[in-house]
């Protein structure tokens, strides 16, 4: 392993890059290993977190992992749109519906 000086950009590539890794192998639990070194709520340089992502992706279990691991579901991107924003736009009302229970604090069951 490489001990480099990271920077805020390399940061973000790697996050970005373990994120697209853990949707392809469809593994919700490589997010705890990004979340583990970075904030849940953390922004990249597209001013999204990754939930965000996930929402747009349109991957429940990723969006509920995030959930338990405290991500805010409220929390707008740099453009104003925030994951439950992101749920209409893409018509997944499993996401959506999600969504909205986690943030009035009503349980999903």
């Amino acid at each position: 392993m490489q001990i480099a000086k990271s920077t805020a950009t390399d940061v973000q590539h790697q996050t970005a890059k373990n994120f697209h890794l853990a949707l392809e192998q469809n593994n919700p639990s490589l997010l705890l290993d990004i979340v583990k070194n970075h904030h849940v709520d953390s922004m990249d340089k597209d001013g999204l977190t990754l939930l965000h992502r996930s929402v747009l992706a349109e991957r429940i279990e990723f969006v509920q992992q995030l959930i338990s691991l405290g991500a805010n579901v409220t929390l707008a991107s740099r453009d104003g749109w925030s994951p439950l924003h992101l749920a209409a736009f893409t018509g997944n009302s499993e996401i959506l519906v999600f969504l909205l229970k986690s943030s009035s604090g009503a349980s999903d069951s």
